[in-house]
């Protein structure tokens, strides 16, 4: 045992004996621990109750891990088995583990179990990560940190472990209640305001700060992974991927896995060595660059940095379409720019300093530990001067007059400024007329950021849509594939020959959206190649046929309410006033195109295989969008996502599409909110066309080349989000632009600079 351990631990009255308690310890053959040395002195009677308590509470500073056992599968921990738990419900689901509420018979209290997934739970890898949460979350006794009551075999034979059932929303929820009263045009409540929400991010750094004083990085923290109690307790939770630092990263057991149980590398809680670890959009650049074995607490840190820039603006710091994407900026340390969700709220330049002091790419430049990123943080609150951004100048003579009012009410404010201006000297006069330029440059400056941004978002809510109806094809395009690579069972179709003949399915019936044409949703559209004869395709056409149901669900899936509406209400909502989806359709390489809504309108000897856009979509792998286009079916301007579909042998046998109307880009999509002055908004595709104009309410016509080529050529070479303060061609406009990932396409926004700015 490490006597100068023991003696930091034990009071000083026992010093002068350690050396012969410790010889009389090891006689006695007990475990040579610094715990069991310390009971035995109490026992013995050479240590008080209260020396016993004192060096008890202070003896575990570090977290240990446990050896694994001799099987090196299984867990090395003891567990408990008796059916002390009983189950109540499911609470929440992630990669390897499951959360649910059970009632413990024992103490008639109702508490949180979590235990591994059983697919997971004979390997070694898994269990080892199980027993490294298990003990690191029951090591970490502190308020803000939930407590452990047990580690056990669930009734099922699965490693579990009980813990304190936290009440209450997650920091993710808080964060949009908080959204909701921007929203609404209103000031938060008491609950929700600036000084609440950083009073909550304190206590996440209290228990960061201690944890990290115990040797553990958490690697995870994130508003899902904080919770809030009714009492205003916080919650840091979920440590599964916490390490110690320095300690060894557990690979990914993939050998022992069959390829169904191993899991997705974006969804793994731990991955190889080199891998990233952690959710990306709180991740730090060395998380993010799969450094594991380098982080400190400063990668915590900078996770709590974006937290904060989160609870501040109200917006997230990486924005992304996936999350592959939001990896590469975590890794780069490429942040959004601090500004808040509402135009017109300013945030402190005491808090942007904060932000960018914790968030800085290098470790070395941030805080040197949670605790002073904390303190900061409560000067801001004090009203007093942060040391991630001192005061200077004239910020100096206004905090003192603020800080002093008492003394400027009893002797005058005008003594005191002359005797405040004559101590700081000319250096207060002469940088007062510096200080207001400073001043005004920097409210300009924030004005454009608050413009740029709510430019910038506006893009990503489009990029998110449009990454909505990708995911849409992606689930057509599977279950496609899955459809065409089995027997199915013959079903009715009608092709154009039997529409005009005034035969069809009985929901046949006009549709106000789709130009008065009858439309039907029972049956897909079925057209074929010129001189294709369906008796000889007879199973592939009972295989198209019966893809109705995943083209309808697509269709109803791209509506904004979707889940509120049965199918005959979705229907009677598409008739009248059409969907984002305006046609779903899948094309065989046999040369049969079945479509919905079902409206067997295409031109005479209309070929599918023979199409510009069959043939490019063939050529693309992935979700691909092609520019604005006029739909053949004369429903005006659309835009076409392709992705094409395999065979069992992994050969392509097709394409399935989607198409979206721009009227629904125009009505929904196209116009940025909140700003102070009418706009020009416009969307371009990759070759230069406007798909999208705020001029513009009905858009039937052929695409139009965008007028400003320069403009758009510096948007799409420079930064993906940009702006030019006074572009002349345009005249003498501001123009802010942001690039959709998703699409390829640019969004741009102009209009006059002093009005949009407040000047």
């Amino acid at each position: 045992m490490n006597k100068d351990r023991l003696r930091a631990l034990l009071p000083p009255e026992v010093h002068p004996q350690l050396d012969g308690l410790v010889v009389e310890y090891a006689a006695t053959g007990l475990p040579q621990e610094p715990t069991e040395f310390i009971s035995w002195l109490h026992v013995s009677g050479r240590l008080s109750a209260v020396g016993l308590r004192d060096a008890l509470s202070s003896v575990d500073v570090s977290v240990t891990l446990s050896e694994p056992g001799p099987d090196d599968r299984q867990i090395a921990l003891p567990t408990t088995s008796a059916p002390r738990h009983r189950y109540l419900g499911l609470l929440g689901k992630g990669a390897m583990g499951e959360v649910h509420i059970a009632r413990d018979e024992t103490l008639n209290r109702n508490v949180a179990i979590k235990k591994m997934i059983s697919r997971y739970a004979r390997h070694k890898v898994g269990n080892a990560r199980f027993q490294t949460e298990v003990q690191i979350t029951a090591q970490l006794d502190h308020p803000s940190i939930v407590p452990v009551y047990s580690f056990e075999t669930s009734e099922d034979g699965l490693p579990a472990y009980s813990m304190k059932l936290v009440r209450g929303r997650t920091l993710a929820e808080f964060l949009t209640e908080a959204r909701v009263f921007y929203d609404q045009q209103k000031r938060p409540d008491a609950e929700h305001d600036l000084p609440a929400r950083l009073d909550v991010f304190l206590q996440i750094c209290n228990a960061m700060h201690y944890a990290h004083s115990r040797g553990v990085i958490h690697r995870d923290l994130k508003p899902d992974n904080v919770m809030i109690g009714p009492f205003h307790e916080v919650i840091v939770m979920d440590w599964g991927i916490a390490k110690l630092v320095g300690g060894g990263e557990l690979p990914v057991d993939e050998s022992s896995m069959s390829p169904a149980e191993a899991p997705e590398p974006a969804r793994a809680s731990l991955t190889t060595i080199g891998a990233a670890v952690g959710t990306p959009s709180y991740m730090s650049p060395e998380q993010a660059q799969g450094r594991n074995p380098d982080l400190t607490s400063a990668s915590d840190q900078f996770a709590l940095g974006l937290l904060l820039f989160e609870m501040v603006s109200l917006r997230r710091a990486y924005v992304g379409p996936t999350g592959p994407a939001v990896l590469v900026k975590a890794a780069h340390g490429k942040m959004e720019l601090l500004t808040h969700l509402s135009p017109n709220e300013r945030i402190p330049r005491e808090l942007v300093g904060i932000v960018k002091k914790a968030t800085a790419y290098e470790p070395k430049d941030r805080y040197k530990d949670v605790e002073a990123l904390a303190d900061d943080v409560r000067r801001f609150l004090r009203d007093e001067a942060v040391k991630a951004a001192p005061d200077r100048g004239l910020q100096l003579l206004t905090r003192w007059v603020s800080h002093h009012r008492e003394v400027v009410l009893s002797i005058g404010f005008g003594l005191v400024l002359l005797m405040v201006v004559g101590a700081f000297g000319a250096l207060a006069a002469v940088q007062q007329v510096a200080e207001a330029q400073r001043i005004a440059a920097e409210e300009h400056e924030q004005a454009l950021q608050a413009f740029i941004g709510a430019v910038g978002r506006h893009a990503h809510r489009i990029d998110t849509e449009f990454t909505r109806y990708e995911a849409l094809l992606e689930g057509l395009a599977q279950a496609s594939q899955v459809a065409l690579s089995q027997p199915q069972q013959p079903q009715p179709y009608w092709l154009p020959d039997d529409i005009a003949a005034g035969r069809g399915p009985a929901d046949l019936a006009p549709s106000s959206y789709y130009q008065s044409e009858r439309v039907a949703f029972s049956t897909p559209d079925v057209l074929l190649s010129p001189g294709l004869d369906p008796a000889t395709i007879s199973g592939r056409m009972a295989q198209v046929v019966g893809l109705q149901p995943i083209l309808w669900q697509t269709i109803k899936r791209s509506l904004p309410d979707h889940a509120s509406l049965s199918d005959g209400a979705a229907q009677n909502v598409v008739r009248k006033d059409g969907a984002p989806a305006l046609w779903t359709y899948v094309v065989t390489q046999e040369g049969v195109i079945v479509s919905l809504p079902a409206v067997w309108r295409y031109p005479a000897g209309y070929d599918p295989i023979k199409t510009d856009w069959y043939a490019e979509g063939m050529q693309q792998d992935g979700p691909y969008w092609f520019s604005a286009a006029l739909d053949e079916s004369g429903m005006g301007l659309l835009v076409t996502c392709t992705r094409r579909l395999y065979g069992p042998d992994g050969k392509p046998i097709g394409l399935a599409a989607l198409d979206v109307g721009i009227a629904h880009i125009l009505s929904t999509l196209i116009d940025p909110p909140n700003l102070r002055a009418p706009v020009d908004a416009y969307l371009v595709d990759k070759n230069g066309q406007i798909v999208a104009s705020s001029h513009l309410k009905v858009y039937q016509e052929e695409p139009k080349p965008f007028p400003y080529v320069d403009l758009l050529e510096r948007a799409r070479t420079g930064e993906p989000i940009g702006r030019i303060e006074h572009y002349k061609p345009a005249g003498d406009k501001l123009v802010a632009w942001s690039t959709l990932d998703a699409m390829g396409f640019t969004y741009l926004v102009m209009g006059d600079g002093k009005v949009l700015l407040g000047e």
